[in-house]
């Protein structure tokens, strides 16, 4: 609208110019007419000028017009496409790692309650006891409960450098196993599973149920060896020796006296080391310190009853001839009744000296015989009430470092060993047998300090000796044992479903292969 007004005002100077130049020219001024006429072109320029800016202006509307409905560049449309490709193919992926989560724990749920019907069924109870009786032996328990006057040096030095090379290893295998599976394998993102089929995703699912619940065997079996590790140090640690203030000290003196006939070498062993180490020899008879018989046991004679065990005993061979043999076969158990006789006996008791006399006649092994030479020795002196049993600060600080060895290293251990079957699950190329015999050699490394003490039968009589000996409990508690399994314990089940995350999420690449693990 504009520059159609202004090129009609331009028109109407134009006229009005070359009207006045004509009135000039016919009066004969030519110079005016001149001027006039230089009017007319100016008016001629502006009208072109306007025209000009009415055209540009209609271009540049147009152009807009055309600008704003053409298509984007190319490479824009590919950034946008790549854009909502990408965000389509993350809102699958995550959801089928949902899906897939939730199913594998809901069949998983679904068998372990299954499980839990069938044992409750057949009358199963559950396999964690809140606390056992006796601690169970392991390496470390042995050496913490032993100390160089208990066994020897020789022994001593030599169960500690067992203890510390145990430690090195059950250390160094998860480490190194965790070290080379990093060092093989790196992480290259999320898998995709906006580009599999329907198939690939039920097979895959399927693998991963199958390796998952093999690895929450793992993980339970893990959580039970933490909580029964934890069982056995608060047991051991909270255990002592009768003292002779104790009230009932004959009682659980009498009961050791019994203890010589039962049929484990081990508590034969405690037995009569408890009785060397707690019967007075001046007063020797033990009376029992409750009326009636049946609880509190009849009047017992130490003395009497270790003679008997250094007897002799005969037996009819397949000839049907009688042969003469110990009535004691273990060699630990006859030292020890030997030296109880040579502590409680005294020079007017022949009948302990004559029994100590006839077991050298027919005693074997020079190492007992010489136990009997000493015992008898001893008897020509007055007996001496042996001093009260007490721990010493060394022996009570041995004991605790080799319990919080014992408990630490199975609880690091255990957890290593856990992120180490995931990630061998994550990376697994070969077929399921391949983890289950990586499963089996966790475990034997997991129980490494256990299996080590089975190849030692005689280390383990004087632990169970020892054990036995342990007959009541201290007033303080050691609760800084459960306050460390219950950090423990949920660290190994958070442990469990991060795998269970990692297995359908995280994808894989070998590093030198360059082979993609699905």
């Amino acid at each position: 609208m504009n520059s159609e007004m202004h090129s009609v005002m331009a028109n109407m100077v134009a006229h009005k110019n070359i009207e006045d130049s004509a009135k000039h020219l016919l009066d004969g001024d030519i110079e005016a007419s001149a001027k006039h006429l230089l009017g007319i072109d100016e008016a001629e320029k502006e009208k072109g000028k306007g025209k000009g800016k009415g055209k540009e202006k209609a271009e540049g509307k147009a152009g807009e017009d055309a600008e704003k409905h053409s298509p984007p560049p190319s490479h824009v449309k590919r950034e946008m496409d790549w854009k909502v490709a990408h965000s389509r193919a993350a809102i699958v992926t995550s959801v089928m790692i949902l899906i897939t989560v939730v199913l594998v724990l809901a069949i998983i749920y679904i068998s372990e309650t299954t499980r839990d019907v069938v044992h409750s069924m057949l009358g199963n109870r559950h396999i964690m006891n809140p606390l056992v009786d006796r601690p169970e032996p392991n390496l470390y328990r042995a050496i913490a409960v032993f100390m160089p006057e208990d066994i020897g040096w020789k022994k001593w030095f030599t169960y500690s450098c067992q203890g510390v090379v145990c430690v090195i290893m059950q250390l160094y295998i998860p480490l190194t196993l965790l070290y080379q599976n990093m060092v093989e394998f790196e992480v290259v993102g999320v898998k995709q599973y906006d580009s599999i089929s329907w198939a690939w995703w039920y097979a895959n699912m399927m693998r991963t149920l199958g390796l998952f619940n093999l690895a929450a065997l793992f993980c339970s079996a893990t959580v039970h060896e933490i909580v029964e590790e934890a069982d056995n140090d608060f047991c051991l640690l909270r255990s002592r020796h009768v003292r002779f203030e104790d009230k009932d000290r004959s009682d659980v003196l009498i009961k050791f006296c019994n203890d010589l006939d039962d049929e484990k070498p081990a508590k034969r062993l405690a037995a009569a080391d408890m009785l060397r180490k707690n019967v007075d020899p001046q007063s020797y008879m033990l009376m029992p310190s409750k009326s009636d018989p049946e609880k509190g046991g009849v009047e017992t004679d130490p003395i009497e009853r270790l003679i008997d065990q250094l007897g002799m005993i005969t037996w009819e061979d397949e000839e049907g001839a009688d042969t003469p043999e110990l009535a004691e076969a273990d060699e630990d158990v006859r030292k020890a009744v030997i030296q109880a006789l040579g502590v409680l006996a005294n020079p007017d008791h022949e009948r302990g000296k004559n029994a100590l006399e006839a077991h050298k006649e027919h005693e074997t092994v020079e190492e007992v015989r010489l136990e009997v030479d000493k015992a008898l020795l001893a008897i020509q002196t007055a007996g001496v009430k042996p001093p009260a049993f007490q721990r010493s600060p060394a022996r009570s600080a041995w004991q605790h470092m080799w319990v919080s060895i014992s408990l630490l290293i199975t609880i690091v251990v255990a957890t290593f060993l856990e992120v180490v079957v995931f990630l061998k699950i994550m990376v697994l190329t070969a077929s399921v047998e391949e983890v289950t015999l990586i499963i089996m050699a966790m475990f034997f490394v997991n129980d490494l300090d256990e299996k080590v003490m089975k190849g030692q039968p005689h280390l383990r009589k004087l632990y169970w000796a020892n054990c036995y000996e342990q007959s009541h409990f201290r007033k303080h508690k050691p609760n800084w044992i459960l306050h460390l399994v219950k950090g423990a314990v949920p660290i190994i089940k958070i442990i469990q479903y991060l795998g269970l995350i990692g297995m359908v999420s995280i994808a894989w690449k070998d590093r030198y292969t360059g082979e993609m693990v699905d």
